[in-house]
């Protein structure tokens, strides 16, 4: 696009590990993109929107720390998205373009940035929502996930989530245990 706004300078060299969660989250960078291109009136070119995708997501395999207990996933997420808008922003502007940082991320979640198109900002927080809840149910058994859904997204009592699984009050509290162990990255 033959703007600098964020310069290869600014990227850190990806260890191994980096290197992974850059390429098991690619499917993540084409559908966020996908979506940009939907959601814009196709007013940018995908390949384009695409190319930023897979920026956003290399400079978020970069930064990422693992410590702070975000799943990679919801922090690529927001970076790409924020990369994404940018971009559209940028088109919309006719190649005029001020400089931003990803150190800006923080103002996301306050509304404070240009969005460009009514429906982005739900679209983004529908897919960071809907990301994470794939992920989640696909690192846990069954049983674990509807364990998980029941009690904390439906509000159901541990007796209550018991009856619907045909298992005790006790048993509830031992899948849920597990199921938020493994979630936030232990094994169980």
């Amino acid at each position: 696009m033959g703007r600098r706004a964020y310069s290869a300078g600014n990227l850190h060299p990806l260890d191994h590990s980096a290197q992974e969660l850059a390429q098991t989250h690619l499917p993540l960078a084409r559908r966020l993109a996908w979506k940009q291109f939907q959601n814009c009136s196709r007013s940018v070119p995908l390949d384009d929107l695409r190319g930023e995708a897979f920026y956003g997501l290399v400079y978020a395999a970069g930064m990422f720390d693992a410590s702070r207990g975000v799943p990679f996933g919801a922090y690529a997420t927001l970076a790409i998205s924020h990369r994404l808008i940018q971009t559209v922003n940028y088109w919309r502007r006719g190649g005029r373009s001020a400089p931003t940082k990803f150190t800006d991320l923080g103002i996301a979640g306050s509304g404070e940035f240009d969005t460009p198109c009514p429906r982005t900002r739900e679209s983004i927080d529908h897919a960071a929502v809907h990301e994470l809840i794939d992920q989640v149910r696909e690192s846990l058994p069954t049983r674990w996930f509807q364990a998980l859904q029941l009690y904390y997204a439906d509000g159901h009592t541990l007796e209550e989530v018991g009856s619907l699984l045909g298992v005790t009050r006790e048993r509830v509290r031992q899948l849920l245990g597990k199921a938020v162990e493994r979630v936030q990255g232990g094994a169980a």
